[in-house]
């Protein structure tokens, strides 16, 4: 197993890992409004990568935004509940977790991530909780 822990360019990671995605990628992050991330989550999906996301539904996350994505046959899922989790796991391998939450404003924040490599049972937990998280979501199919 093998961790990292990032503290400044996240955006930079976060968009450098996205870009290993072979066939999955799960995200649950509470706000997601960083177009430069959507645009790279359209250029995965265009490639066949299956992309599914979990978002707090309020009035940050904008879901016109996510339209395209929603076109392209990605899942997205809408929270009622405040869901304050900040977590993505691509390929059922890398798990990326910390405080920052995919913003355009985070980028100013002092935020973190760690990344985690090849751990089977941690990766395990996430994609569980992932799926925990899902079933008490609305898809975002009705607002489109």
């Amino acid at each position: 197993m093998k961790q990292e822990v990032y503290f400044k360019n996240i955006q930079s990671k976060i968009s450098e890992l996205l870009d290993t995605a072979e066939f999955e990628v799960k995200i649950a992050v509470a706000w997601f409004t960083d177009e430069y991330l959507i645009n790279k989550l359209k250029k995965l999906a265009k490639a066949g990568v299956n992309i599914t996301i979990i978002i707090y539904e309020d009035r940050i996350n904008k879901k016109d935004l996510f339209e395209e994505l929603y076109n392209l046959n990605c899942k997205i899922y809408l929270s009622k509940k405040l869901m304050h989790n900040k977590f993505c796991v691509i390929d059922n391998d890398i798990v990326i977790n910390g405080s920052y939450n995919w913003t355009y404003s985070a980028h100013s924040n002092s935020e973190n991530i760690t990344v985690t490599y090849s751990n089977l049972v941690f990766t395990e937990n996430f994609v569980e909780e992932f799926n925990k998280l899902s079933n008490k979501c609305n898809l975002i199919n009705s607002y489109f």
